[in-house]
């Protein structure tokens, strides 16, 4: 079975990419005993630090992606057993490759390709805006996903992002498949109710019908690096990540049929 390849990206900040990125990693790997390399392309470098309990990566960094020439990728295993192609927190030179010509944003798909078929999964979390790193991450990928909040604006936004998502199919990457958008940090009240339907009515049949709460586990999980089932009182999380990834899972399943 070919690798799974997967993008989380929204264009805004703040709603959960490197969360769920690295959740859903450490779920496949201990959960499903699956082989997963994670390519952290937000310069913020939020998914390595949690992978790596806020220390410098070592080995081929997601920068070095664009380079023109060949050569020897060389993952960083983390004590997860999940391997890693990561970002220096807020490294200068992963802002840098935002301004390198439009035609090197297929180099990263091309040199991944060299080694995406040691892994089962290629998880992938993209940068918060629009740009070289989101484009390249999106034509590397068969598959996208949108976590996103229930704010004032989440319809607004949604609007400008599945726009994007669709441009970049069209002209781009006629592979992708869109499977939809995540709510995160829902908390059942009269607002968030109503912006769900109406996010739900802006992009039918493309929001997952499972949600995750805000609950401080998922906090402390992120903080120390490690799956929420694993940490005090994560249970509720655990479960709520759990019908969010096997629902993931079912999307990635149907649409190979």
């Amino acid at each position: 079975m070919s690798v799974k390849r997967i993008a989380f990206a929204n264009q805004k900040g703040g709603v959960g990419k490197s969360t769920i990125c690295t959740q859903l990693a450490f779920y496949l790997r201990e959960r499903d005993k699956q082989r997963v390399l994670v390519v952290d392309m937000d310069a913020q470098g939020n998914s390595t630090s949690t992978l790596t309990h806020g220390e410098d990566p070592s080995g081929t960094l997601a920068n070095e992606l664009f380079k023109t020439e060949a050569f020897d990728l060389q993952p960083m295993t983390t004590d997860s057993g999940i391997d890693l192609i990561g970002s220096r927190k807020n490294d200068r030179e992963g802002y840098d490759v935002e301004a390198l010509p439009l035609e090197l944003v297929g180099l990263p798909r091309q040199h991944l390709e060299s080694i995406w078929d040691n892994y089962n999964y290629v998880l992938i979390d993209c940068p918060p805006s629009l740009g070289r790193k989101l484009l390249a991450a999106l034509l590397a990928v068969k598959y996208v996903v949108s976590p996103i909040k229930l704010s004032g604006y989440a319809v607004d936004g949604l609007a400008g992002l599945f726009e994007t998502l669709y441009d970049v199919k069209e002209n781009y990457n006629e592979e992708l498949e869109i499977l939809g958008a995540i709510v995160n940090e829902y908390d059942r009240s009269a607002a968030h109710n109503v912006s769900l339907a109406n996010v739900r009515e802006a992009i039918p049949d493309l929001v997952f019908q499972h949600h995750l709460q805000h609950r401080s586990p998922i906090d402390t999980a992120t903080m120390v690096g490690q799956p929420v089932w694993k940490v005090r009182n994560g249970r509720a999380a655990a479960e709520e990540f759990k019908a969010v990834f096997e629902e993931l899972k079912a999307k990635i399943a149907s649409s190979a049929q």
